[in-house]
């Protein structure tokens, strides 16, 4: 996840979150240049090199139908071979039948007559029928022979005439591992025999040499049970064993055939095997996998191995391409950015003619915003209001001079900073529902008293425009803001001063009528001497009223002015030294005018017994000022019902002129009034603080 500036720590996701970004950031990959020029690489590289190993496997395939049939071919010439030595055996032992010393019954002779027919690994046996052996020139005629009898299989073979190859078995008198080809002699007087030739296994081993097998393959010839009865290599180790299972299911099935096996040694080979369709014997050839594939899959691994060198050739030519596109169009991406910011640039020339002629216009699109944008600030600028572009964030897009010297920040201290950070905690508070109603897309429009963070307030109107992006969206508003506190406060002082025309002659009349009746003398020139004095004082008072409003005055002598026409017995004023500012002085005045009228109507001065007492004091830990306006011994207080002009004057002049503070006790001994007046107002005495910006939009 991306974070701005005002963002805060992201939380962990849940997996779907998680998968949905990873398939997001995927997306994004795929639109990269590079990518793309990769995908078209590929897409060019990948069907060409599809075919060409689609070839490559069919040449693999053909080879290897061409060595499954060598393989058929080479076994049934074995086969063939096998059996034509096999009919050689008959043919000798056919015309051997035929001697006249097996006639003549001269069994010594014709033990002579067969030797001359056998080789090292040949010799010959005669049996009668009830297979006794009468003669075996692999013994000197005379020695004693066992009876060897004969198979169902061999004598149903010799009754009927038909030669008969027996399987390999262990000779009684070779006492080693031999077979025999058998064939029936009878004699003119119809004596039958079985003449056979007993055969050492070594005898076929030329039938494998002729065949001329390639290195390392393996030929092999089964008798009729599948025992392994020669081998052109290992001949020993292997003889007498049965061929592999998957050979004899093979031989079970079909008289030849092909398929992949593990030969008797543990080799994985190719095996081959033909059986002799005269006899009945079978012969294996097997050879290495490895062998009979090297030279189909060494052109299967070059073809491989191009295949790759294309890919890498296309996917590294791709990448370069890639970056001499990339860079151009990453610096257009930036002219963009440096163009939607505002700030001017100079485009380089980067040998893309559609990079240079877009950044070009970029370039005119930007120079022309960056005219209208001046255009725009100048008009800003020369209007009297605040205004102001905030988006939906509540950060500020764009503040005017006005707006600026008003808060008394720079452009980059307000651009980018949220309305709650300038305007503060309370300030955004006031304006927060303001703020929610614009964003949900209705214009707002008030007028309001808006405070400064030293407590000082102005009067503002503020209007919220929305501002909606082409498709509808919300955009953030357009604040605009006029400050009417001048105008704000010249309206409250006519309104005031309307009401006090209608009231000031009854509240005078009260003062003087106060004064006569609380006005004590022995005699009538002395009665008419002290009210004359305090009438005077009176007007002296309403004289520095109307002129400290503009020069400012002592809070003391406003305050004995005011309370000059009663006795000093009944009232008393003490504090320190205090100036007030001249926007302070009308208004203090009032208040004191219209207490003092309001103790003679009502309060501790209309009555001969009441007192009041006036005193003011500077707080420590502000400096602001605090009057405490005390009656006692007048008519019992009774809060009033509804509010009076009096009441209307302290609100509008302590609260609204001067942003200070009244507190009314209407206790039945008398009332109490504290008034606090911030040290903004006093002259004099320590410096007031630098007055803040006004809090406001």
């Amino acid at each position: 996840m991306t974070n701005d500036a005002h963002s805060g720590t992201p939380r962990s996701r849940p997996p779907t979150t998680t998968r949905r970004s990873v398939a997001a950031r995927g997306a994004r990959l795929f639109r990269t240049i590079q990518s793309r020029l990769l995908v078209l690489t590929l897409s060019v590289l990948l069907p060409a090199i599809a075919a060409a190993m689609l070839l490559i496997l069919d040449v693999y395939h053909l080879a290897q139908r061409r060595a499954e049939e060598q393989m058929v071919a080479t076994a049934r010439a074995l086969a063939l071979a096998v059996d034509r030595q096999f009919g050689q055996y008959e043919a000798a032992l056919r015309a051997l039948g035929t001697s006249p010393h097996l006639a003549e019954g001269a069994f010594d002779r014709f033990h002579s007559q067969a030797s001359r027919l056998t080789s090292a690994d040949t010799w010959v046996l005669l049996l009668d029928m009830e297979s006794r052996q009468l003669v075996n020139t692999r013994v000197a005629y005379g020695t004693p022979l066992p009876v060897t009898p004969h198979s169902a299989a061999e004598r149903a073979a010799l009754t009927s005439g038909r030669v008969y190859v027996c399987d390999l078995f262990v000779g009684p008198v070779a006492h080693e591992p031999v077979f025999c080809v058998s064939v029936p002699a009878v004699t003119d007087a119809g004596t039958r025999f079985d003449l056979s030739f007993g055969i050492h296994p070594r005898a076929l081993d030329p039938l494998l040499a002729e065949q001329k097998l390639p290195p390392g393959w393996y030929g092999s010839i089964l008798d009729a049970s599948g025992t392994v009865v020669a081998r052109n290599a290992d001949g020993e180790r292997f003889l007498g064993r049965k061929a592999t299972p998957d050979v004899l299911a093979g031989l079970a099935v079909r008289p030849e055939g092909v398929h992949e096996s593990v030969s008797l040694n543990g080799v994985e080979t190719l095996v081959s095997y033909a059986r002799s369709p005269v006899h009945g014997w079978s012969v294996v050839v097997a050879a290495p996998r490895t062998d009979v594939f090297a030279r189909p899959m060494r052109n299967i691994w070059s073809g491989l191995a191009t295949a790759l060198l294309l890919i890498a050739s296309g996917v590294v030519l791709s990448l370069l391409t890639a970056r001499s596109i990339r860079r151009p169009v990453r610096a257009m991406a930036g002219y963009a950015r440096l163009a939607a910011a505002g700030r001017p640039f100079s485009a380089a020339r980067t040998g893309l003619a559609e990079i240079d002629e877009t950044a070009a216009g970029l370039g005119a699109i930007a120079r022309e915003a960056r005219h209208q944008e001046r255009q725009v600030r100048l008009i800003a600028d020369s209007v009297p209001l605040l205004i102001s572009h905030v988006g939906p964030d509540l950060r500020y897009r764009f503040v005017n001079r006005a707006y600026r010297e008003w808060h008394r920040r720079d452009d980059d201290q307000m651009v980018g900073r949220t309305v709650e950070e300038i305007l503060g905690a309370a300030g955004y508070e006031l304006i927060r529902d303001k703020l929610d109603e614009v964003l949900a897309g209705r214009p707002v429009a008030y007028e309001r008293w808006m405070p400064f963070a030293d407590g000082r307030r102005r009067y503002v109107r503020v209007h919220y425009e929305p501002h909606r992006t082409e498709e509808g969206g919300m955009d953030g508003f357009f604040a605009t803001v006029a400050d009417l506190t001048e105008r704000r406060h010249a309206e409250e002082r006519q309104e005031l001063l309307a009401r006090e025309v209608d009231h000031r002659a009854k509240n005078l009349l009260a003062v003087v009528q106060s004064v006569i009746r609380l006005t004590r003398a022995p005699t009538l020139e002395q009665f008419m001497a002290a009210l004359e004095g305090r009438l005077a004082a009176l007007a002296r008072a309403h004289t520095l009223l109307a002129s400290s409003r503009w020069n400012g005055g002592g809070l003391e002598e406003i305050v004995r002015q005011e309370l000059a026409p009663f006795p000093d017995d009944r009232v008393g004023a003490a504090g320190p030294a205090v100036v007030l500012s001249p926007d302070a002085v009308q208004p203090i005045a009032m208040v004191l005018h219209e207490l003092t009228t309001n103790a003679a109507k009502y309060g501790a001065l209309s009555t001969a017994e009441g007192t009041l007492a006036v005193s003011w004091s500077r707080r420590p830990h502000d400096l602001a000022l605090e009057l405490y306006w005390t009656e006692e011994g007048g008519p019992a207080v009774v809060p009033p019902v509804r509010s009076g002009f009096g009441s209307a004057v302290l609100e509008t002049s302590i609260r609204h002129q001067l942003d200070g503070s009244v507190r009314l006790e209407w206790r039945p001994e008398g009332l109490r009034a504290t008034i606090v007046v911030p040290r903004s107002h006093l002259v004099g005495g320590d410096e007031a603080p630098a007055e803040t910006p006004l809090l406001a939009l």
